[in-house]
């Protein structure tokens, strides 16, 4: 506990770096009783490839859809954000209150956005290994950092069209966009906002 207030303390004072997030998620992963979606979050820093957990299985079941979608040229609804950034600093909050560490919870969240920019600078590229044989890769990718946004970045394969995702309005409903032949696209899903 004794090193995990110490990386708290540096968080909370604003001066930390990158590596100082990856120390916070590790020591963070030891503890009891931890938050499923902490705990998802938490082993994006020790695992650079992904076959298993809560957003594992969320990507999984989307992509499923997703192709089905595609090969039924049909729409489907795009689900929430699996991670959510104001629900991940809050739950990091209340773990560490259990915990009964010594924290600033305005200084913590005066420091979120920062905080968050190295997590998902961390976790970008770490792979899942997505069993569908139509799957040719999937993985996170950190993008237009001004938004903090993440995404799910896949690429089909083995089908004989593929499509993008279009937002489209508050319904945030996905509209495929077809191709004929071998025209290959990279669909991105949002990951965390």
């Amino acid at each position: 506990m004794k090193d995990l207030q110490e990386t708290l303390d540096i968080i909370c004072s604003g001066n930390f770096k990158k590596n100082d997030v990856l120390a916070f998620m590790m020591k963070l992963r030891q503890s009891d009783s931890l938050d499923p979606i902490l705990v998802d979050l938490c082993h994006f820093f020790a695992h650079s490839q992904r076959d298993k957990g809560d957003s594992h299985g969320f990507i999984e079941l989307f992509l499923q859809k997703f192709i089905s979608a595609c090969e039924n040229n049909a729409g489907i609804v795009i689900p929430s954000p699996f991670f959510n950034k104001k629900e991940v600093i809050d739950k990091i909050l209340v773990h560490l209150s259990k915990l009964r560490l010594s924290v600033s919870h305005s200084d913590f969240k005066n420091h979120s956005k920062k905080f968050i920019d190295y997590l998902l600078e961390s976790i970008n590229n770490v792979e899942y290994n997505v069993q569908n044989p139509k799957v040719k890769c999937c993985r996170i990718e950190y993008k237009n950092k001004d938004k903090q946004e993440a995404f799910f970045c896949f690429q089909l394969q083995n089908i004989s069209q593929q499509a993008i995702i279009r937002r489209d309005g508050s319904g945030m409903t996905c509209i495929s966009i077809f191709y004929e032949g071998d025209k290959k696209l990279k669909p991105f899903e949002v990951f965390m906002r």
